[in-house]
């Protein structure tokens, strides 16, 4: 079936159509500049983590995301992180 428009349905229907396109791709390519952020911190945090066990043999096999950093000062970048223990849950 073919609908002849009126200019102002034109109009709308493709303002409409062409913001959403564009909105689509925005947000596509802010999702792609999230991803590759993230990505490089979790390298970088791969690498740190790399070292510590590098340095102090007996830290527990668990992963970084299960680490207590509430005692490592924020500011002054200084402090004690908690590794659990593998059986425990926090």
């Amino acid at each position: 079936m073919r609908i002849k428009l009126t200019h102002n349905e034109a109009q709308s229907l493709l303002s409409s159509f062409y913001a959403i396109k564009s909105a689509e791709a925005e947000a596509q390519a802010m999702l792609a500049r999230t991803n590759a952020f993230i990505e490089q911190h979790r390298e970088k945090q791969l690498t740190v983590e790399k070292q510590i066990r590098k340095r102090v043999k007996s830290v527990p096999k668990v992963p970084l995301e299960r680490w207590d950093f509430s005692q490592v000062d924020q500011v002054k970048f200084e402090g004690a992180v908690e590794v659990p223990e593998p059986n425990k849950e926090k």
